[in-house]
């Protein structure tokens, strides 16, 4: 009976899971697809190990970052040297650096230098 289990990177959870008894092999690239893109929009999964539904989109981020008592700015868009968005509450920040409270509730410490200045400037106004 072929089956297809699809592990967390360390392998100690399992994601997911499905049989290919009873299932044609387009069903079955079918659901691998989907966990791709499930995996794709969700990339904590992997580390975490837990199924997610879906991915959480902005206003649930938003709504998370509301619910941390120690959150210094609401959940809103950034952005770095390189142009690209970032959407994030801020947890805390330093001459150095900025936490980030990002969608599921993962912290990220991320270099101040590698924001774009107007980004740079807001935090820094923080900084106490």
């Amino acid at each position: 009976m072929p089956i297809v289990v699809v592990c967390n990177s360390d392998g100690s959870k399992a994601i997911t899971g499905f049989s290919a008894v009873g299932n044609n092999s387009d069903t079955i690239k079918k659901m691998a697809r989907d966990l791709k893109k499930d995996l794709k929009a969700n990339p904590a999964l992997i580390a975490g190990g837990a199924v997610a539904e879906k991915a959480p989109d902005k206003e649930e981020a938003a709504e998370e970052a509301e619910e941390q008592d120690d959150v210094l700015v609401e959940s809103r868009e950034w952005t770095n040297s390189k142009n690209k968005n970032i959407t994030a509450a801020v947890i805390s920040v330093n001459q150095l650096s900025v936490t980030f409270l990002m969608k599921g509730n993962k912290q990220v410490k991320y270099p101040l230098a590698k924001l774009s200045p107007e980004s740079q400037a807001e935090l820094r106004k923080l900084i106490k």
